[in-house]
């Protein structure tokens, strides 16, 4: 029973550190939807660069709002003809997951996105996703730790189209902003860790009365 106490203690203490960490959704429902959004953009936390393509409005389109999108509510889409979009936080972050279909949802076309994920100490790693041929956004689970920043780009498809709409970005800071817990967090974490040493304390004087 006192092992008990003190793994749910612990788990508490556990649980206040964890606050100060919370999961983010980017959904970009702030934007003017069908209207060209300028980068970078900033939604939720996420910095959004994409250069956009000098052939349309000078260069200008570099990303655009859809609404409503392929679930209904605004998504983000980067400009056409595979510019590559670069992403960053204000520190490390685990890409925990994010929505993704077809520009247009014509749930025709498997378009390939490579992602290329630069971590802290300078490495890197890639991954492919690819649309499906259902209609509305599909969930891409991702739970890649330590990123500095990201950048995707529209590789390849069937049928010509070459950008995707996204939305519903997950992310969680590695380390939270400024590395300092909230006062709350903070009387969460002592109280937690007093249990964990009340219930030692304890353990201890009951062995050496009986030793």
């Amino acid at each position: 029973m006192r092992f008990t106490k003190i793994a749910l203690t612990a788990a508490f203490a556990a649980g206040a550190i964890q606050a100060a960490a919370a999961q983010t959704t980017v959904d970009f429902e702030e934007l003017t939807p069908n209207d060209v959004q300028n980068s970078p953009l900033t939604s939720g936390g996420l910095t959004f660069v994409n250069g956009g393509d000098p052939s349309v409005q000078d260069g200008v389109e570099a990303f655009f709002a859809i609404e409503p999108g392929s679930n209904g509510t605004i998504t983000l889409a980067p400009n056409y003809f595979g510019s590559t979009t670069t992403v960053s936080s204000t520190g490390a972050f685990t890409l925990n997951s994010f929505d993704f279909s077809d520009a247009f949802d014509y749930a025709d076309d498997p378009i390939q996105v490579d992602f290329t994920f630069n971590l802290l100490g300078g490495g890197t790693t890639t991954a492919t996703y690819y649309a499906d041929f259902d209609y509305g956004m599909q969930t891409q689970l991702v739970g890649i730790s330590g990123i500095t920043s990201f950048s995707f780009v529209t590789s390849g498809s069937f049928f010509g189209e070459d950008t995707i709409q996204t939305d519903n970005w997950v992310y969680t800071l590695d380390t939270p902003t400024g590395g300092v817990p909230e006062p709350a967090t903070w009387t969460m974490m002592i109280l937690g860790f007093g249990a964990i040493g009340g219930s030692l304390r304890r353990r201890n004087a009951v062995r050496v009365r009986y030793a």
